[in-house]
């Protein structure tokens, strides 16, 4: 089983992107302990209902994001996939505007 595709797997069966993040790592650690092998990662999860965007930066540099002429950096503390079980996965959220 591929990372993206566990990765996938778990989005589309929940909305909590903690919950996507760990599993996921856990998964791919079955697959990786002690090959060295890992995976960095920014990951968004944007509700259109409430227009909120959850995210993460799994050891990933971080998303840039645009609002009114200014560059915010959006990041969170997070180890990369596969290098140890997560303990607790850091979710940050923003409400995006019409025109960000």
């Amino acid at each position: 089983l591929g990372f993206r595709s566990a990765l996938r797997a778990f989005a589309g069966a929940s909305n909590d992107l903690s919950e996507i993040v760990d599993k996921t790592n856990d998964l791919f650690l079955l697959d990786t302990a002690d090959s060295g092998y890992f995976v960095t990662a920014w990951i968004g999860l944007y509700d259109a209902d409430t227009c909120m965007l959850h995210y993460c930066s799994q050891g990933h540099p971080p998303a840039l994001f645009l609002r009114d002429g200014k560059i915010k950096e959006l990041s969170t503390d997070g180890l990369a996939f596969g290098v140890a079980p997560f303990l607790k996965t850091e979710v940050s959220q923003i409400k995006l505007e019409p025109d960000d």
